[in-house]
C-alpha cells in the first residue's frame, strides 16, 4: 500500500473508487455513464471533501491531471453524464461553445439547423423572428418602446434646431455667497 491510501483506510474509501462504484459502462459508446445527483446544468455532480464537484471534472483530475484553469472539459461524445477521460477534452469555452452549436440539428422547438436557417451566432433564424415578433405584439413592450421613441424623436429634434447645445434653464435661484 501507499503512502497515500493510508489516510483513507477505515475512514472512508478512495474518491476513485467512491466515483467507479457509481458508473455503468455502455458497450456501444464506451461512455461510463455516471449515476448520480444532476445539477441545474444536467451534468452529474458528487459530494466530496465536503464539496460538490462535476463527476466527470473530478473523474479527469484523479485519472489524468488537473484542468488548467482557463479551460473547460468539452464531452466530445455529447452525453453530460459521461466520465470517460477519454472522452473529455480541455478546450476554451468559446471552443466549446462552437463545438455544441456545430453538433446540434435542431433548436429547442424543433426547427431543423442547416445553413440556412442559422444565424451567425448558430441560433435559429424561425426563432429568433417569432420572438422578435412577440416582443413587439407585447403591450407592455410596445408601451415602453412608444415611450423610448419620443424621446429619441423628440431629443433628435431639438438637436436639428440647435436647442440642445444651449445651457437648460435653471428653475431654482443660484446660491451666492459673498
Amino acid at each position: 500500500m501507499g503512502t497515500g491510501e493510508k489516510s483513507w483506510i477505515g475512514r472512508r474509501k478512495l474518491p476513485i473508487r467512491r466515483l467507479l462504484e457509481r458508473v455503468e459502462v455502455d458497450p456501444n459508446t464506451g461512455c461510463w455513464l455516471f449515476k448520480g445527483t444532476k445539477n441545474k446544468s444536467g451534468y452529474t455532480v458528487c459530494y466530496i471533501n465536503k464539496t460538490h464537484k462535476c463527476a466527470h471534472r473530478l473523474c479527469y483530475e484523479l485519472l489524468i491531471g488537473v484542468v488548467p484553469k482557463n479551460l473547460d472539459l468539452d464531452h466530445l461524445c455529447r452525453i453530460k453524464n459521461c466520465i470517460n477521460p477519454n472522452h473529455l477534452e480541455p478546450v476554451t469555452r468559446s471552443e466549446n461553445i462552437k463545438r455544441a452549436n456545430k453538433i446540434r440539428i435542431s433548436c429547442k422547438f424543433g426547427h431543423i439547423l442547416n445553413h440556412e436557417v442559422r444565424n451567425k451566432y448558430g441560433k435559429c433564424k424561425i426563432c429568433d423572428r417569432n420572438n422578435k415578433r412577440n416582443l413587439r405584439l407585447d403591450p407592455i413592450y410596445r408601451k415602453n418602446h412608444n415611450e423610448y421613441c419620443k424621446k429619441y424623436y423628440y431629443a433628435k429634434k431639438r438637436s436639428q434646431q440647435g436647442m440642445a447645445s444651449e445651457k437648460p434653464k435653471r428653475t431654482s435661484p443660484r446660491l451666492s455667497i459673498n
